[in-house]
């Protein structure tokens, strides 16, 4: 199996492990997850699963969508991997939809990965149900807003608490000078993928990108045998920091 079919492997298993109460939409060549309907703030995930669509087949599901997460008042955001849908893009946006970021698509297998000591001043801790209450509400503000660049609400604690539950599961957070300022998780514990997430002072820093990186992908590397990563900040920066490391542009 290809790195690009173990990405689409892991948005499969992504929206199969949903949450309790979590509703899981099928339309068209989307699939969508809904958060449950009782958190103060619903959140929604969408993604595109068949390759075969059409363009019309595609733009009559997206008015599906619209009108559902209208409905339950929650944004409409759709990700997807432009390898395998090159044409989606320009139809999305001829529909009025608007291209948010793109992303580079990374991989690293274990047996190439190359750790990065990690500088004084930083300090990684591995959360559990033990976690303070400010590590877990810093590390889900953070990580939900892109270190304060997006301004949207955070799920609540509750929801991390439950995803540290499971198997196999690592959340991490970085601090520099005791100060949050990164976060590191798989957004799947059962698939490949792994993300890291700073604020200002974070990624945005070659330091701490290198050190950061090496010590956030290094126990999901050893623990789900392959990991994947999606970039963002400054990306090309972000890009040779991966290489470094031992990944490579899908």
């Amino acid at each position: 199996m290809s790195d690009t079919d173990r990405f689409q492997t892991w948005q499969r298993d992504t929206l199969a492990d949903r949450e309790d109460g979590a509703e899981i939409l099928s339309v068209g060549p989307f699939r969508a997850l809904l958060s449950p309907a009782t958190e103060t703030t619903q959140h929604g995930w969408v993604t595109l699963i068949d390759g075969t669509a059409a363009e019309a087949e595609t733009l009559k599901a997206l008015i599906k969508l619209r009108s559902t997460f209208k409905r339950h008042k929650v944004p409409l955001e759709i990700e997807y991997n432009e390898t395998l849908f090159p044409k989606v893009g320009e139809w999305l946006e001829g529909a009025g939809l608007k291209l948010v970021e793109r992303n580079s698509l990374m991989s690293c297998r274990p047996d190439a990965f190359t750790p990065f000591p990690t500088p004084e001043e930083l300090h990684i801790t591995q959360l559990s149900s033990a976690a303070a209450p400010a590590e877990l509400e810093a590390f889900q503000s953070i990580r939900w807003t892109d270190g304060g660049e997006i301004d949207r609400p955070a799920p609540p604690v509750e929801r991390l608490r439950a995803d540290m539950a499971r198997p196999s599961s690592v959340f991490l957070l970085a601090l520099l000078d005791w100060e949050p300022v990164a976060t590191g998780a798989p957004p799947h514990p059962n698939g490949p993928a792994g993300t890291a997430r700073g604020g200002n002072r974070g990624l945005a820093e070659c330091r701490l990108a290198r050190a950061a990186h090496a010590a956030f992908l290094r126990p999901v590397v050893d623990k789900q045998a392959h990991d994947e990563h999606e970039a963002g900040g400054d990306e090309a920066e972000e890009q040779r920091v991966h290489c470094r490391h031992g990944w490579g542009l899908l």
